[in-house]
């Protein structure tokens, strides 16, 4: 018994520990689309410093773009309390970024409680979910959809929880949780309400009219304030969102996220194959899974938008896992997912095979760069640390003049041009710069910088020359 506890309990470890290790190593310029949500968080971050009530205000009925605040609520108030603590740090920190961890980790929490609830293999449930490369890839990152998928289970497992032991206090918390995953991001609309209604109605009593009352108010509370009060801009976000970037067939719109099965689920995929007796599937899940038709309709399609749908294979290799020898099971399948975060996380090889789901699959159906969610952690910062870690050390006004304005490669991944990364990254770390750029060197404010920045080609690939001017 005590060996049986030990393998999850060390599992969780050595996935945190993993995890924290692969942040506190990369430094990668951020995505367009991560740049944006730091960009949302850092004034929330402000707002909680200066006023809690303008923080929860704004986070509950804000206008912040295209997407609701609560993620940027949220993690801008945990970046403000450790300002508060500890001082002026940038979000790359580890002690901000290792909390993106949480979404994930709560997701596979929710899939393993749901799992236990329906007498099927919880452990394995619970270490597959926290394996899936995908779901640790965008995970890391400061992207919406991890805490979306986080919340949106846990509404399914709440939901799950009512059907055990019906009671208005389960009912409430429900509507409440799936309010908080439609204030994340819109997609949970797609599949928790329709899951969460096939839960309510299956149980074996009357129409459940007070419970859907009770959980209905609850999402109301928190997320109608928002989508009513931005009704118009989201008519036309969902209006962009429907229409696709380039010109595909059917097949190609119906088969992306089929054929990037393999590259989400990695060396876990094999598990699918596994000869198990046909399962009895309870509705439920069913309806989960047919949801997916309603995401491979949109023509706007991403990888990290199947996140909240990645909870279904876990699920289901649980409820077909055998029962007997369970401490063999947990022992086996602790350290076959070990691997498997390791492996997609640290192996070279991994960025072959980001090369080969990138020309046979994702540019068949966007016509952009590739937002590379799963890969080793790098250190390809385009040199701004070599410059901050200078005006750290002489921390006065400084002035920085830039010859040359590089490109950025699909590789590093960021839509930004690399002169838009210098003011934020510098202003997230408290040190004061006036940024110039220059066109040729005879130019008064190219000779009077105190650090002159010369590109010596067009690429960020090819290194830049700093040179402190003393």
């Amino acid at each position: 018994m005590v060996w049986h506890r030990l393998t999850t309990v060390g599992f969780i470890l050595y996935w945190w520990v993993l995890n924290l290790y692969w942040i506190a190593g990369d430094s990668l310029l951020r995505d367009g689309d991560e740049e944006g949500h730091v960009g949302a968080m850092e004034l929330f971050k402000d707002h909680w410093i200066n006023s809690p009530f303008a923080w929860l205000t704004e986070m509950w009925m804000g206008n912040y773009g295209e997407y609701p605040p609560l993620f940027a609520g949220t993690m801008g108030a945990w970046w403000g309390i450790l300002t508060q603590v500890v001082g002026v740090i940038p979000p790359s920190s580890l002690w901000v970024r290792g909390a993106l961890l949480i979404w994930p980790f709560l997701t596979g929490v929710a899939v393993a409680r749901i799992a236990y609830r329906l007498g099927w293999h919880w452990k394995v449930a619970g270490m597959m979910m926290l394996s899936i490369p995908l779901s640790l890839g965008v995970g890391r990152h400061f992207m919406l959809e991890p805490m979306m998928a986080a919340l949106s289970t846990c509404s399914i497992c709440l939901a799950l929880e009512w059907k055990h032991s019906p009671s208005w206090r389960l009912a409430l918390p429900t509507g409440l949780v799936l309010g908080l995953s439609l204030l994340t991001k819109q997609t949970a609309l797609l599949v928790a309400p329709l899951v969460l209604l096939t839960i309510l109605f299956s149980a074996n009593r009357t129409l459940p009219i007070k419970t859907l009352g009770i959980a209905g108010l609850g999402m109301g509370i928190v997320c109608l304030p928002w989508f009513l009060s931005q009704f118009e801009t989201q008519q036309s976000y969902l209006t962009a969102s429907a229409e696709g970037k380039i010109a595909v067939s059917i097949w190609q719109q119906f088969s992306f996220y089929p054929l990037s099965l393999p590259y989400m689920l990695g060396l876990l995929f094999p598990l699918l194959f596994l000869k198990f007796q046909k399962p009895q599937v309870p509705p439920w899940l069913w309806v989960w899974i047919t949801t997916l038709l309603i995401l491979i309709s949109i023509p706007k399609q991403y990888p990290r938008l199947l996140l909240a749908w990645l909870p279904i294979i876990p699920l289901w290799i649980a409820f077909c896992w055998k029962e007997n020898q369970a401490h063999k099971t947990n022992l086996f399948f602790a350290l076959y997912c070990s691997f498997a975060i390791w492996f997609h996380s640290f192996h070279p090889f991994q960025s072959t095979i980001q090369g080969w789901y990138n020309q046979a699959i994702f540019n068949q159906i966007d016509d952009g760069c590739p937002q590379v969610w799963i890969r080793n952690p790098s250190q390809t910062d385009g040199g701004l640390h070599l410059i901050a870690d200078h005006l750290q050390q002489h921390n006065t006004p400084h002035t920085i003049s830039i010859l040359g304005s590089p490109t950025i490669p699909c590789t590093i991944q960021t839509t930004h041009p690399w002169n838009s990364h210098l003011d934020p990254y510098f202003r997230r770390r408290n040190l004061e710069v006036h940024i110039e750029s220059v066109s040729d060197l005879e130019d008064p404010r190219w000779q009077d910088a105190d650090i002159q920045i010369k590109w010596k080609e067009d690429t960020i690939e090819i290194p830049m020359e700093l040179h402190i001017v003393q």
